[in-house]
């Protein structure tokens, strides 16, 4: 696999996919323009010192080199994976019936009970334990070799957040050696520990978060039968930790809302939905012991109009957002 790293995170790539570097201290951000490589200038034509009278005596015979053995092989250095108990998943879960398939037993999506999650050194998702009444159902990746994928900070870190898209099937803990017979693909999830029962979260104050990554942006027809990969831009997001307000702002290639919500402030979840239009809607949960970290996922109503061809499209944005808390305002 590649991963493009900074101080600010990490982004995992599969082939033909592009990132741009802004600086050392933001995340890389996914883009759609591809590198040009300059095609190399051809070879001079090599000159024979026999050309040149006199000049083939004067060359000096090579000192004998001592060729060494080879040093051994080593294998790449790669960190285990890591288990997260009580870990929250969150997805989009509307009208798209792909993604919608990973909601069934809930607790994937209400953050803070009982989902287990192993990642792998690098951030990636791997698997999803989500226990049930009648048995825990696991949701194990179907294609690691080619999930998409990022984070910021390391798996080990109470900060840490991961996002990506990846497939994968189900298994009922009651039944280990059958997997369901549907399985899902190219759903969007950010992870991480959500902030439960602590009181080192700020009680006063506006707290200012920014976007340190997220997955591409994909847009989805009402039907479900056409798709398009777009890009995502940005995100903030603003919390009034005394009122629980909250306005979050998501920007991508396939639209962008400013929508305003509020804040749990037993469970530190946010949500927002806009009155007139309830298909464009927001939610999230804070992480790590300080709520200084935040997930948040989104859906934006969209129509799309290709550039070649009279069909126009109408349906829906979705995507996952990784945000850290950049200040705390009076």
């Amino acid at each position: 696999a590649i991963e493009v790293c900074t101080a600010g995170g990490c982004i995992g790539l599969t082939a033909g996919e592009s990132v741009k570097v802004l600086n050392n201290t933001q995340a890389p951000v996914r883009t759609n323009v591809r590198a040009t490589v300059p095609t190399p200038p051809p070879a001079q034509e090599a000159q024979l010192a026999t050309q040149q009278a006199g000049l083939l005596a004067q060359i000096k015979a090579p000192a004998p080199v001592v060729i060494e053995a080879l040093p051994p092989v080593l294998p790449p250095v790669t960190s285990p994976d890591v288990f997260i108990n009580n870990a929250a998943v969150l997805s989009y879960t509307g009208p798209d019936p792909d993604v919608g398939f990973l909601a069934f037993g809930g607790l994937i999506n209400a953050p803070g009970g009982g989902v287990g999650v192993i990642v792998s050194g690098a951030g990636k998702l791997l698997q999803v334990d989500v226990p049930q009444q009648s048995g825990n159902s696991t949701f194990t990746s179907l294609s690691p070799a080619t999930d998409t994928y990022g984070r910021y900070l390391a798996p080990t870190d109470p900060n840490f957040i991961g996002w990506g898209r990846w497939g994968a099937v189900v298994r009922n803990d009651n039944a280990p050696n059958s997997l369901a017979t549907t399985t899902f693909s190219d759903f969007a999830y950010v992870t991480g520990r959500p902030t439960l029962g602590s009181t080192a979260v700020p009680t006063s104050g506006v707290g200012t978060y920014a976007s340190v990554g997220g997955t591409s942006a994909v847009f989805r027809d009402s039907g479900s039968t056409f798709s398009v990969l777009g890009s995502f831009t940005s995100a903030s997001l603003s919390i009034n930790f005394f009122s629980t307000a909250v306005t979050a702002s998501v920007n991508t290639s396939l639209g962008s809302f400013t929508l305003l919500g509020s804040m749990n402030p037993t469970n530190r979840t946010f949500s927002g939905t806009d009155n007139a239009n309830a298909a464009t809607s927001y939610s999230g949960f804070l992480i790590g012991p300080t709520g200084s970290s935040a997930g948040l996922t989104y859906s934006i109503p969209y129509t799309y109009v290709p550039p070649v061809g009279a069909t126009i499209y109408t349906g829906f944005t979705t995507g996952t957002v990784g945000l850290v808390r950049t200040g705390i305002a009076p």
